[in-house]
């Protein structure tokens, strides 16, 4: 895991200003790589500046620096992440091309992946987590690219003559004449996070997950020039598409079983000392079996709030982690260290974020910095088995209507006067914050259809005024089992990538922490 930033220009007359540029920018986020800092740049037109902060965890040598060199010089990369089946391309490409590899990383792996099959194919094989840089010599053209889901940041910013395009892992130099992007700003109050295809700064962007930018020269114009492609999309397997697939409980979750194990094991890669995050949750909790399944010695990190009935984890955790036989270490913290470390934190995220529990993400891989420097967290596994409470109404209500036939209309009018009976008192018997919960459940008594119940459900703020400016109408929802499948489309698009993958990677790396 690192930190890469880089300047292609038409304009070599500002070589020096841009290669500082560079510099100072290495250095801010050198956070997100402390081992080694360097610079490369094309020595020919000296228009092209590859930044890398490198946090060493595979191959600890110089041979795993960064940015690095195809044998042929014909590609440059400057990477930020984990190819984690590296090793089975590695005996791919030994085997196909007769090569020889300089040392063991990862990144000379990817390096002569894309060499030998190209960029496309290398992104059809690779599994992990990335945001690159790459740089082909022979066609003189640049690839953003980053990975699938979006675990690893990547913004960029084309001037408006099309003639300079820089790029980095965070929003660290930032031109102090950029204007703040208004509808970025509408968004977040919305969802509490700003939407992939959106930054806090005008003209500036952020690739998307699964995505790559292509960037050349247009000679006729003496302009640079864009092309983005979509390489990769979620498939979004739908409760009937499961139905139909579906053997036996056993047979699924002996295949289940199979698959994590094989995640787990790869996501355990590592030439330094790897731990988990145990919550006491179900998702860390499984994390954490597995790890120990693989790696005895695993050890596990949990942070707890004293005299906090919600974030007093420490009883659970010590539950779990004797009955696996794990070494647990618990951090107790008080309400005046959450308050204290509160401003460091914010400061850590390059733009407006509203997810509560940043803090004490934040705090925890604090706290771990001097004892790891790769972790496993059961982040995502809520997005990917239907984890949430939205989810869970979403297909009960589906299920309601499927049994009994009712139409939406009829089933609308049933939903508002459901809403009149909760009380405080009966909601505290289900949920965390039961005011926050009645709050919301009132509100849903002015849903009009459908389109608008859905867009109440994925805001943050789902005020009538508020959810009104978004353009529910054109979801084309008219059942509640397509209810039920926008949301988990929603959660795995856009809640996951802009929330959960945002939040832990800013208050991991922060520490120089990788988490997986």
């Amino acid at each position: 895991m690192c930190g890469i930033a880089g300047i292609y220009s038409l304009d070599n007359n500002n070589f020096n200003y841009n290669y500082n540029k560079i510099k100072n920018c290495i250095y801010k986020i050198r956070h997100r790589g402390p081992d080694a800092q360097k610079i490369w740049y094309l020595k020919k037109n000296k228009n092209l500046i590859l930044g890398h902060s490198r946090l060493s965890i595979i191959d600890l040598s110089e041979k795993g620096g960064q940015p690095m060199r195809s044998l042929k010089n014909n590609f440059v990369i400057s990477y930020n992440g984990e190819i984690y089946n590296h090793k089975d391309i590695k005996e791919k490409l030994k085997k196909e091309f007769k090569l020889s590899f300089f040392g063991s990383s990862d990144t000379e792996v990817l390096l002569k992946s894309i060499e030998f099959y190209g960029l496309d194919k290398t992104l059809k094989l690779i599994d992990g987590m990335y945001a690159f840089a790459l740089w082909n010599d022979k066609t003189k053209t640049l690839y953003l690219v980053r990975d699938r889901f979006g675990e690893k940041p990547l913004y960029f910013f084309l001037n408006e003559d099309k003639t300079e395009i820089e790029f980095s892992s965070e929003l660290t130099e930032v031109n102090k004449t950029s204007k703040l992007n208004k509808e970025a700003i509408s968004n977040y109050f919305k969802f509490g996070y700003l939407p992939f295809n959106q930054c806090i700064y005008k003209n500036w962007g952020k690739v998307k997950p699964g995505e790559y930018i292509k960037i050349s020269i247009n000679k006729k114009k003496k302009k640079l020039q864009s092309k983005k492609k979509i390489y990769w999309s979620p498939k979004i397997n739908t409760y009937d598409k499961y139905k139909k697939n579906y053997l036996s409980l056993d047979q699924d979750i002996r295949k289940f079983e199979n698959v994590f194990l094989k995640s787990v094991s790869r996501c355990l890669i590592s030439d330094v000392k790897t731990g988990t995050f145990l919550s006491s949750g179900i998702d860390s909790s499984l994390v954490t079996t597995f790890a120990k399944e693989i790696k005895t010695d695993i050890k596990s990190f949990t942070l707890s709030v004293k005299n906090d009935k919600i974030y007093n984890e420490a009883i659970n955790s010590k539950k779990i982690s004797d009955y696996l036989n794990v070494d647990n270490e618990v951090f107790e913290i008080d309400q005046d260290e959450i308050l204290n470390n509160l401003k460091n934190c914010i400061l850590s995220f390059d733009e407006p974020f509203a997810d509560s529990s940043q803090v004490l993400s934040y705090i925890l891989a604090k706290k771990i910095k001097r004892k790891t420097k790769v972790i496993l967290t059961g982040d995502g596994a809520d997005e990917m088995f239907c984890g949430y409470n939205r989810h869970i109404i979403a297909f009960q209500l589906a299920k309601f209507q499927k049994i009994t036939k009712i139409n939406s209309s009829l089933m609308n009018y049933l939903i508002k006067l459901g809403c009149e009976i909760p009380s405080k008192k009966i909601l505290s018997n289900f949920f965390s914050y039961p005011v926050v919960k009645l709050k919301k459940i009132n509100e849903f008594k002015n849903f009009s259809d459908l389109n608008h119940l859905y867009e109440m459900l994925i805001v943050n703020n789902n005020t009538v005024n508020n959810v009104n400016k978004l353009n529910y109408k054109n979801n084309n929802i008219s059942d509640y089992n397509k209810l039920f499948n926008k949301i988990l489309e929603h959660d795995l698009k856009n809640y996951l990538p802009n929330d959960i993958l945002v939040k832990v990677d800013r208050s991991t790396m922060h520490s120089s922490i990788e988490a997986r």
